[in-house]
């Protein structure tokens, strides 16, 4: 039968001479040395690829320096491959590297080191990855925000809320997407102080998909804020979250100078049910807007108030064509 191969050296290095590299990556440590011979051989220059894809195969972290030593190659299909070899060995040793490989010149470089660390056993090396975040390129950091938000401790946490003040508003956004898939609602508070209106309204809404009333007291203050479009997000997350303790913030927001917000807040207010609220719609029939007037008698008609009937009937003489028919129709059906 002649020699066969077996779980020695001689078998990896005649699977390496005859190109079978899964057989070879089969053979696990055994083929290490083999491999880190011929790796730095200018002969096998072609076959570079294919040996460092095995160590990656073998998964062994005694490849690792090797395997970095690739990464400042002027190749870089070479360096994408020890990228992608690191990512398979995925102990914490790697982290480092694959962050800096994030900034790599080539993008195909940096698309694979992205995809290896989502690999990595993260929660041994939080440490490390959140090492990340002094970086100085926010490429690097943005992606340490997304990994770390895909862990669940506390320690996270405390980086994340560090990651808060980062100057580029851009990590500051994807830290406040990973504090809402952890509903960290102390930190997602801290968020609505941010200076950009972006990040405020980022954290409105995250808070606002948290199952809780209580929230509804953070969010309220917003509905204040200098901006409109932070304004717009805390009235959306008061109506959307029907909890009876969002009526008295939408009650303020009927004295709004931006009439879609007024409009909002008064058909939330008659979905409600909460006729406590009936002065506040009346005193709101003023506004000059025809559309919040509209919805006002709408509302008040829901709300089926003992006064109701005098309002409606005092409506049929708005200056508005459309307010007038719309009393109409609602009387017909009181």
């Amino acid at each position: 039968m002649g020699w066969q191969p077996d779980d020695s050296a001689d078998a990896a290095y005649y699977y390496i001479v005859s190109r079978q590299w899964s057989a070879c990556a089969r053979l696990g440590r055994t083929s290490i040395p083999p491999l880190l011979t011929l790796l730095n051989d200018p002969g096998r220059l072609r076959q570079q690829g294919q040996i460092i894809w095995t160590l990656g195969q073998i998964g062994d972290a005694a490849a690792i320096p090797p395997l970095l030593d690739a990464l400042q190659t002027g190749r870089s299909d070479i360096r994408r491959a020890a990228v992608e070899a690191l990512g398979e060995i995925g102990t914490r040793e790697v982290v480092s590297p694959l962050l800096i490989a994030l900034k790599d010149e080539r993008q195909e470089v940096q698309w694979a080191a992205d995809q290896a660390l989502q690999m990595v056993a993260l929660e041994e090396a939080v440490d490390d990855l959140a090492a990340g975040l002094a970086d100085n390129d926010s490429v690097v950091r943005l992606a340490v925000v997304r990994l770390l938000g895909r862990l669940q401790n506390r320690e996270v946490r405390t980086w994340l809320k560090q990651a808060l003040y980062d100057a580029d508003i851009q990590v500051r956004l994807q830290v406040v997407g990973a504090l809402a898939r952890l509903d960290d609602v102390e930190t997602l508070a801290v968020a609505l102080n941010d200076s950009d209106p972006a990040v405020r309204a980022a954290a409105i809404r995250a808070l606002g998909q948290v199952d809780d009333p209580h929230v509804l007291q953070i969010i309220a203050p917003a509905v204040d804020d200098e901006d409109l479009g932070v304004r717009k997000a805390a009235v959306e997350a008061l109506v959307a979250s029907r909890f009876p303790l969002a009526i008295e913030p939408l009650s303020s927001v009927l004295n709004s100078r931006d009439a879609q917000l007024r409009l909002m807040a008064v058909q939330a207010i008659g979905d409600s049910g909460e006729t406590a609220v009936f002065p506040d719609l009346q005193r709101s029939f003023r506004d000059a807007n025809a559309d919040t007037r509209q919805a006002i008698l709408i509302s008040l008609a829901k709300l089926d108030a003992p006064a109701s009937l005098g309002f409606l009937t005092a409506a049929l003489s708005d200056a508005d064509d459309q307010v007038r028919v719309t009393a109409v129709q609602l009387l017909d059906h009181f």
